[in-house]
Formats: C-alpha cells, structure tokens, sequence
C-alpha cells in the first residue's frame, strides 16, 4: 500500500474533484462510509482541516450508501452511525490529507459469514459496484 501521503496524494492531481475508495476489512461492513472529520476549533500548524468538504463528504457518503444499500440489499452498519452506516472519522490519513469531498466505503463485515461469502460473489460484487456508481453519478448531477 505504501505511505499514506502516497495513497492520498492522487487527489491532488490537476481537475480532481473527487475522492473514492473501495476497502473490504475484516472488523466493519454492510455499505458503511467514512467520512473527514470537522475539526472543533482551529487547528495545530500542520494539522488537516477538513472543514471545507465535510458538508460536501457527508452528502457523497449519504448518496453512495443509500444506493449500496438499494441495489446490493445489504442492510447498513449496526454497530455505528445510528442506524445510517455513516461514521466520521478523525485517525484515517487518507480522509485528513483530503482538500476534494472523500468518502471510504466498508462492503462487508469480514466476520459474518454471510457477509464473507456474499463478497465472492461476482453477481454480488457487481451489484456493489453499481450502487457505489449510482451514489457517485448522483452526487455530480446538477
């Protein structure tokens, strides 16, 4: 994977607007994004702020997972986010180093075995990759 700098940096480049991507972990699951943090006060020299694309995070993160959840089936995180799978995070470098809207997405809950098996599918997977498309198509229609 590399540093983080390196994983984040992409976004950088000339025209981004945009930032996504796709992690299956063992510990969290079912169509849960991650969203940048909105720090409380003003940072210390060096520290992200992320307070320009929070709103802007949420309303890519909120999409991206109302379509994941239509087409995949799969119900949301219910261990956080209220219900919603929608969690803010503030230790993820790649959320903090951030300067366009940014969501990481969790498919599966590696530990659930239905979970586990529905990620080997290829009808499945496809159909993740459809409601994640769907989200993003949304979210940059006018």
């Amino acid at each position: 994977m590399g540093p983080v700098r390196g994983r984040a940096g992409p976004h950088r480049q000339p025209g981004a607007r945009r930032r996504g991507r796709l992690h299956p972990r063992r510990r969290l699951g079912g169509g849960q994004p991650r969203l940048p943090r909105h720090p409380a006060g003003s940072g210390a020299r060096g520290a992200a702020d992320t307070r320009p694309i929070v709103a802007s995070s949420r309303d890519l993160g909120e999409r991206i997972a109302g379509n994941f959840v239509r087409v995949t089936g799969s119900a949301p995180s219910n261990y956080v986010g209220d219900g919603t799978g929608l969690v803010t995070r503030e230790d993820l470098g790649g959320l903090n180093l951030s300067t366009v809207p940014k969501v990481f997405i969790e498919c599966a809950n590696m530990r659930d075995g239905k979970d586990a098996a529905r990620v080997t599918s290829d009808a499945w997977r496809q159909k993740a990759a459809q409601g994640i498309s769907d989200g993003i198509v949304n979210f940059l229609q006018p």
